[in-house]
């Protein structure tokens, strides 16, 4: 599930959202810290994580034995 950044524009304060696109459409986010409704989307770099082999060229490759 995507995680989204937001930042509060009264009091400033980060905070993320884990939620699907359609999600966050629907319910507007709520500052944690000062329960404002102030809050700006930030643009943050995504993180992916790949599990399993194949994804490095450094990889052992079954065809490669």
């Amino acid at each position: 599930m995507p995680t989204y950044e937001y930042k509060c524009q009264v009091c400033f304060t980060k905070f993320e959202i884990s939620g699907n696109f359609e999600t966050l459409l629907l319910l507007k986010p709520v500052c944690p810290n000062c329960k404002g409704n102030k809050v700006k989307k930030l643009i943050s770099i995504p993180f992916v994580h790949f599990k399993g082999g194949g994804f490095y060229s450094t990889d052992k490759n079954e065809s490669n034995k």
